[in-house]
């Protein structure tokens, strides 16, 4: 049983602090307070660690159309593992003689098993989509983003951005003219003159 609990505690602090770190990248002012709050207050903890996950998952935001995809994916997730504490709250008391060297049974370890298949397709989604917002072009707060891709569309500008821009009266410019240099010719030689010969 000790095998289970170390593993399980290991993999919620890792995933806690995952869940922080995604928070932040969204908005960089989130406290990290509700994270420890939503995984540790009982019966909160039955409900606010997937919704806070869905708020990351929106404020990433994501493409439209994918939005039923997700709901799937967190549900099956959240349920799963919602499942596996049940599971194992039930068979503790129990003190059953048939488990092995983890203390739980095999339908624990498999719908364990499940659940953080589940929890990594999630995290794997929510990266992809925090990697895709960083690598378009956005002006948010002064920031520009530049875009990982070749040739971004150009951004329309602004009244302001109009206005701001140096007026610079435009005057006519006398085209350049570069002075035009005869060739240069070779000097032609006369042939050598001959004298005719006497006899």
């Amino acid at each position: 049983m000790m095998l289970v609990a170390g593993t399980t505690i290991a993999a919620a602090a890792a995933y806690a602090t995952w869940l922080v770190r995604a928070r932040r990248a969204n908005d960089r002012s989130a406290a990290t307070g509700p994270v420890a709050a939503a995984w540790l207050i009982p019966l909160v903890n039955l409900v606010a660690p997937v919704v806070l996950v869905d708020q990351v998952w929106r404020g990433a935001r994501p493409p439209a159309g994918r939005r039923g995809r997700w709901l799937v994916l967190l549900a099956a997730w959240w349920l799963s593992w919602l499942a596996t504490l049940a599971m194992v709250t039930i068979r503790l008391p129990l003190g059953s003689s048939d488990v092995d060297l983890t203390g739980v049974g095999v339908p624990e370890l498999a719908c364990a098993a499940v659940a953080a298949v589940l929890c990594a397709a999630t995290v794997r989604e929510l990266a992809g989509l925090q990697r895709a917002a960083r690598t378009t072009w956005t002006l948010e707060s002064g920031t520009l983003r530049v875009s990982a891709h070749p040739k971004p569309a150009p951004q329309p500008q602004t009244q302001l951005q109009t206005q701001l821009q140096p007026v610079i009266p435009q005057q006519p410019q006398a085209p350049v003219q570069t002075p035009v240099q005869p060739p240069v010719q070779a000097p032609v030689q006369a042939p050598p003159q001959t004298q005719p010969q006497t006899g």
